[in-house]
């Protein structure tokens, strides 16, 4: 396995502002304090015996509930005991969705945004960064999750972190994340308006977050694709590396 596809598989465990990170040998737990829902805040690289998934999951529970936030398990690859998602099933949680890791190395080329595709920094400014937030939720079908300003706030300089909006004719049209870094540019929250959708617009920032993954020296990218994006990654040149399953706890 390459670096570039541990790193899509396994990407956790960074430690940046906003993110509490808890990690023992059986697993990591991570909370990002002011974006209240699950998959951000999570279990995950769960490597244990199944006698003490009792335990991990009352750990668990303690600690996002001692955070005020919902969480998920994220199960990758190599979890760890391999009949997790059936122990945890039984202890009241509930299949969420399933994600495809998928990479795309650095030197592999995109065909160039369409005429009149233009690109803003997300970053560049708070109204910048709403907007952004805006497109995804609108895309997303709910509500910004609350705590945007602080996020905002968090946010300083040296992350390597983009936050990329295409524009169609000057309208603001579709937005995405990337965070650089050596080990991979993981893109994430990538989405279009849906009356610009079918327009190259979704296609337009993974080519701009692949500029920046190449300017940042990084190898490639990396992405957990949902059902409704990784048909049009596919078409890119990404390639499945590994499936994550999550599930969300109740409690």
């Amino acid at each position: 396995m390459t670096a570039l596809e541990e790193f899509a598989l396994r990407p956790w465990g960074h430690q940046r502002r906003g993110v509490v990170v808890d990690r023992t040998p059986e697993r990591i737990l991570e909370a990002q304090l002011n974006f209240p829902i699950p998959g951000p805040n999570h279990v995950c690289l769960v490597r244990t015996r199944a006698e003490r998934v009792p335990e991990l999951l009352a750990e668990a529970r303690a600690f996002f509930a001692a955070h005020g936030l919902p969480y998920a398990w994220i199960l990758d690859p190599g979890v760890e005991p391999p009949d997790l998602e059936d122990l945890l099933v039984a202890q009241g949680l509930r299949f969420l969705e399933e994600l495809t890791a998928m990479v795309l190395p650095a030197e592999v080329e995109l065909d160039a945004p369409a005429e009149g595709i233009t690109f803003r920094d997300g970053l560049r400014d708070f109204d910048s960064f709403r907007l952004a937030a805006e497109i995804q939720a609108a895309a997303f079908g709910g509500g910004i999750p609350p705590g945007l300003e602080v996020r905002w706030a968090e946010l300083e300089p040296g992350q390597n972190r983009h936050l990329v909006i295409a524009c169609a004719g000057g309208a603001p049209a579709a937005a995405g994340w990337a965070w650089v870094t050596p080990q991979g540019t993981q893109l994430n929250g990538g989405a279009s308006l849906p009356e610009f959708r079918g327009r190259g617009l979704y296609r337009a920032t993974v080519w701009e977050r692949r500029r920046l993954a190449r300017a940042g020296g990084s190898p490639g990218l990396t992405v957990q694709a949902a059902d409704s994006s990784r048909p049009i990654l596919e078409r890119l040149g990404f390639r499945a590396v590994g499936k994550w399953r999550l599930l969300a706890d109740q409690n």
